[in-house]
């Protein structure tokens, strides 16, 4: 039996395609699954995965000279998506680089030239394929090959000589915002996964890729949410975190410093309203992304805030997070209890709306600033502004705005419910836990020869 290579990007990679089951079907059916991950993370893998049937072995080792990080920059700057746009101009301004700024901004207006795109996309083949890379595809020379993000020099490489080796090639768009903020799409695989119908129309629109072979299969990552063995009820919850059993909960998402570096200030004058009784009884559990910086320790010392770092670092440095069944757990039942959430224009959005919690997006910031470098800046990405129009979150403008819908969730949280519902519909397509299986089929399908498109309606 053919064996299917897949990197591991990081661990929202490993949480949507191992943890979810998406490729145990492969293994069931007798066809070997390898790992191929970071060399300081090989244990760990071989620990939690290698009894399940699963083989690890390392990424090649490959050289990123300063010319190749260079024209991946390029390659992605070039795609024609307003995000972009915004990306150069907030560059502009904040390292006051204008020279360099007005070239990045000529590359986004010739971007939004097919032909001259898919050159500026593909200047980065003039990088030789490594013989690191060589050696782990012609030591499987039947494999199949499954990149799930597309967007790692590992993994471009990994495509381009298994396509010239005439290997077949399966690709994954890895979360929503990847087709109009980060693929340059250098190569092309043979075939095309994706989580929902929004994101599949922007890989046609963008990178005129064939709609018959792109499959559509919803969030595997996702699945997990409906498993019983995963429900902490919140007397349990309440307690692990100490919180108080009867006040009620706001978990705010932090988007971290490189994202919202005033955050703490929003977070400290949220606390201080909370002590003035603005809310009456309220308690936050800020959850910290587990790749990012929040600035905790401006707010550890705040008497309603209770801080959250999650996930499991195998390592020890923010960069080696990964997702455990604990951490799982843990997030859903962040969730499942929380009386109200805010974020940033984050994933997150779609994650409370799974659980029919009501959203608050932060749209402002503490301090005046330029459009260009603000927080609202953030709902004008064209991956977010389904969710905006949705009706399923409140954006505020300010911090007053903020109050105001808080207080207006906490005292009538079906608010926004239909809302809530058409996220789920565009961004999920449905709560049913099949995402994982649909993707599975896709590629035990390609593995037998079944080539068509799979769309789940």
């Amino acid at each position: 039996m053919r064996p299917v290579l897949v990197p591991i990007y990081d661990g929202s990679i490993s949480k949507a395609l191992v943890d979810s089951g998406a490729l145990k079907p492969l293994i069931e059916a007798g066809y070997p699954v390898v790992l191929i991950v970071e060399e300081r993370k090989i244990k760990y893998y071989q620990d939690r995965f290698g009894s399940q049937g699963y083989r690890v072995i390392p990424h090649p080792v490959i050289p990123r000279p300063d010319w190749l990080v260079r024209l991946q920059i390029i390659g992605i700057g070039a795609i024609p998506t307003h995000m972009m746009l915004l990306r150069h101009l907030r560059r502009m301004m904040e390292r006051k680089k204008y020279v360099l700024g007005f070239l990045r901004l000529c590359v986004w207006a010739l971007g939004h030239f097919f032909p001259i795109r898919w050159v500026l996309q593909h200047l980065v083949i003039l990088h030789p394929i490594p013989q690191s890379v060589r050696d782990l595809v012609d030591a499987d020379p039947q494999a199949l090959i499954f990149c799930p993000t597309l967007l790692t020099i590992e993994e471009i490489d990994l495509v381009r000589y298994g396509k010239k080796k005439g290997i077949p090639v399966i690709g994954m768009v890895k979360t929503w915002d990847n087709v109009t903020t980060k693929l340059s799409w250098s190569v092309s695989p043979d075939h095309l996964i994706v989580h929902t119908n929004l994101v599949r129309d922007e890989a046609v629109r963008y990178f005129h890729y064939p709609r018959s072979k792109i499959s559509v299969v919803g969030l595997p990552q996702f699945d997990r949410y409906r498993d019983p063995a995963l429900l902490e009820s919140r007397e349990a919850f309440f307690q692990r975190m100490k919180l108080q059993p009867n006040v009620p909960l706001l978990l705010y998402c932090a988007a971290g410093l490189w994202m919202s570096p005033d955050e703490p200030e929003i977070l400290t004058h949220l606390n201080e309203d909370i002590e003035r009784g603005v809310f009456g009884p309220l308690q936050v559990l800020v959850r910290m992304h587990p790749k990012y910086d929040c600035g905790a320790e401006h707010l550890k010392h705040q008497k309603h805030l209770i801080l959250d770092r999650p996930g499991t670092y195998v390592v020890g440095d923010l960069a080696s997070w990964e997702y455990e069944d604990r951490d799982l757990m843990h997030l859903m039942s962040s969730l499942r209890h929380a009386t109200v959430t805010s974020n940033t224009a984050s994933t997150m959005s779609v994650e409370a709306a799974y659980f029919d919690k009501p959203i608050i997006n932060v749209g402002f910031d503490p301090k005046p600033t330029s459009w260009i470098m603000s927080n609202a800046r953030y709902y004008e990405r064209e991956h977010y502004r389904p969710i905006v129009s949705s009706g399923g979150v409140r954006v505020a403008h300010s911090y007053e705005e903020f109050v105001n819908d808080l207080k207006k969730y906490l005292a009538h949280p079906e608010m926004d419910h239909e809302g809530r519902e058409r996220i789920i519909r565009e961004q999920c397509i449905d709560r049913k836990p099949i995402a994982a299986k649909s993707l599975g089929d896709v590629l035990l399908g390609y593995l037998r020869g079944d080539r068509s498109p799979a769309t789940r309606v």
